[in-house]
């Protein structure tokens, strides 16, 4: 009884994707921990050509080979699953075409799982347009090996900026555009509530007729910005991050949403290594300085 009480007072997180039923949401998906991934937000690196190095297996030896062959098949077919459950929300009686992902707090992968997501949806044969929504510490088009000269904060900010202008195509994926943040706003809350946002997704829709629109927001806690951009979306996921965030923390999260009137549709569990921070504050992701 005093074993468990401890590991109940000093290890308070999530530990399997099961448990995340008490939280009374779906669950979407779950995305397993793979090595390549573990320092890719300290690396900063073009996550499609780190993909590519990982595919490259011509001089390991054997069973290095296997492993990295195996964790690929396991996070392809994770997200692959992801995408057939996103799919089965957009049915002929809802047609839901315009998503949001959010965490409750900074470092829990969602840049990371948006890109892929996005990879996965395109490469079944869907048409997606991917929008950095976060407009003060973006990371998508560093990811990609894009620009950021011109983007949604250019758009919001400026009416004669036209979609055709900031929708940038994913090198080698034909059907998969890019909106990044643009330059850094002063005030993002402002543009995020802006009626522009609206404009922009039906100039999407005209100009590249995209099967899903996918907007990756800001942290919920300690923000306002994913509840602003919910409203022009027609849900939001809610990442969840395993032996990380404290089981606190995404019920926080969705009381939050639901105060705003944002329909979260389900939950996605990211698989993460242990870390000694487990800090709550979205100023640890440079908000608010």
């Amino acid at each position: 009884a005093a074993i468990a009480f401890l590991r109940d007072r000093f290890d308070h997180v999530y530990h399997s994707s099961d448990e995340l039923g008490e939280l009374r949401r779906p669950i979407l998906g779950y995305i397993p921990f793979v090595d390549i991934f573990k320092d890719v937000r300290e690396e900063k690196e073009n996550i499609i050509s780190k993909l590519a190095e990982f595919k490259n297996t011509k001089e390991l030896d054997k069973e290095t080979k296997k492993k990295r062959s195996f964790q690929r098949f396991f996070y392809q077919e994770a997200f692959r699953n992801l995408s057939t459950s996103i799919r089965f929300l957009n049915t002929e009686k809802s047609n839901k075409k315009v998503f949001a992902i959010t965490s409750s707090m900074p470092t829990e992968g969602k840049s990371l799982v948006s890109i892929l997501l996005s990879k996965t949806v395109e490469e079944m044969g869907q048409k997606i347009v991917l929008v950095d929504s976060d407009l003060r510490k973006p990371q998508v088009h560093t990811r990609l090996g894009l620009d950021n000269i011109l983007g949604l904060s250019n758009y919001l900010a400026d009416p004669t900026v036209k979609a055709n202008q900031i929708l940038q195509e994913v090198p080698d994926h034909n059907s998969w555009r890019v909106i990044t943040s643009g330059r850094v706003a002063p005030d993002p809350t402002r543009l995020l509530n802006s009626s522009r946002m609206d404009e922009l997704i039906k100039e999407i829709q005209d100009v590249f007729e995209p099967d899903l629109i996918l907007f990756d927001t800001p942290p919920v806690l300690g923000l306002a910005d994913s509840s602003l951009t919910s409203k022009h979306c027609d849900g939001m996921f809610l990442i969840v991050s395993l032996n990380k965030v404290d089981r606190a923390l995404p019920n926080q999260a969705l009381q939050k949403l639901k105060m705003s009137g944002t329909e979260v549709l389900g939950l996605i569990a990211n698989e993460s290594i242990k870390t000694k921070s487990r800090s709550s504050s979205a100023y640890s992701y440079g908000y608010g300085k």
